[in-house]
Parts: C-alpha cells; sequence; structure tokens
C-alpha cells in the first residue's frame, strides 16, 4: 500500500471506530438501564447458540471513609472511651525548656492528652461500611464524622474465549450491522 492509501485506510477505519464506540456506548447505555445490579446476561450466536460473552452489571459494596475526623473523635471519646489513649507532650510553647529538664526537674511542662487511635477510628468505618450507615461497633447510629457512599454500578462484559470465529461468521452471513453493532434474528427456514 502506498502512504496514501494508508492515510485513507486510516481516515477510514478512524470513523468506523468512532461509529462502533457510540454504538457500543448505547447499547451499554441500554443494559445498564434494564439490568439490576449483580444481574448479567449471556450473549449467543443466533446461529449457533454458542455464547459469545456476558454483561454484568456489577453490585458494589457500601464505601465508608472518615470525613470529619474531629467529629467522629469526639464521638468516639464520648461513647468509646475504652477506645482512647492517654498520651504526654510538652506544653506548647515549652518545648525547649522542657526538653533540658523534662525527666527530672519540670514535670509541670508536660501534660497528659486524649488522643483517638487510627484503630478506633478503623473500626467505626469497618462498622459503618457492614452496615451501610454511619454506625458505631456496638451498632450506634449517627455516628458523626463518618460518610457512607455506594459507588455507582458499572457495566462489564467478558468476552468469551471462542467468540472471534463466531462473530466474524455473524458479519459474513450479514446478520451483523457494523454501523450500529445490531444483530438480525435469523428468519424461519433461513440458513446462515
Amino acid at each position: 500500500m502506498s502512504m496514501k492509501q494508508h492515510a485513507l485506510a486510516q481516515a477510514v477505519l478512524s470513523e468506523v471506530a468512532a461509529r462502533a464506540y457510540q454504538a457500543r456506548d448505547e447499547h451499554r447505555a441500554q443494559l445498564r438501564a434494564q439490568l439490576d445490579r449483580g444481574d448479567g446476561i449471556t450473549a449467543r450466536s443466533p446461529i449457533t447458540g454458542a455464547k459469545l460473552g456476558k454483561a454484568t452489571l456489577t453490585d458494589p459494596k457500601p464505601k465508608a471513609a472518615v470525613s470529619r475526623g474531629e467529629d467522629l473523635d469526639a464521638w468516639i471519646l464520648e461513647h468509646y472511651p475504652e477506645y482512647v489513649e492517654q498520651r504526654e507532650r510538652i506544653v506548647p510553647g515549652a518545648e525547649r525548656d522542657a526538653m533540658q529538664v523534662l525527666t527530672e526537674h519540670a514535670p509541670h511542662l508536660v501534660e497528659t492528652y486524649r488522643q483517638v487511635p487510627q484503630w478506633a477510628r478503623d473500626k467505626v468505618v469497618k462498622s459503618s461500611q457492614a452496615a451501610g450507615q454511619p454506625c458505631g461497633p456496638g451498632g450506634e447510629v449517627d455516628v458523626p464524622g463518618v460518610d457512607v457512599t455506594v459507588p455507582d454500578a458499572s457495566l462489564q462484559y467478558r468476552r468469551a474465549e471462542d467468540s472471534t470465529a463466531e462473530i466474524e461468521r455473524l458479519v459474513q452471513a450479514g446478520l451483523v450491522d457494523l454501523a450500529t453493532g445490531e444483530v438480525r434474528e435469523l428468519e424461519a427456514g433461513e440458513a446462515a
């Protein structure tokens, strides 16, 4: 092929691909609208009944995440004080002095404070995810600082391993509209 022929083929195939992708996306949208979450449908050849692939609408599980850490920590401090760790820190502004005399001479420079550890937050996130709503480890609801969302379902399509030859057969039999991807059913008595 000459360079001009390659350029022409590129132009034609780019247009064919664009139309094919548009048609595929339209069919995907129809499948998404008609399938229930977790359900699927198998594509079969109208000639032989061979499996060509399967379209499935996913059924994602709820996802929980800390959205407002301060609110969640306040709730854990109130409802699960046994989860809270006591920690010591140098009084703000006295760090330099405290470093020199901290252990022995200046205990007034040390304060004890309560801190919610990450594992406690993780425990609330895990129970929220399992419940599908903000929820504490003991089943408490309306826990602040946690958001639970359910991701959108997505349509997945898995081609059967040996579908290529069967699809070529459908195309050769004139049963496939390459512009739309639609497959014409065989008429009674029609052979492919």
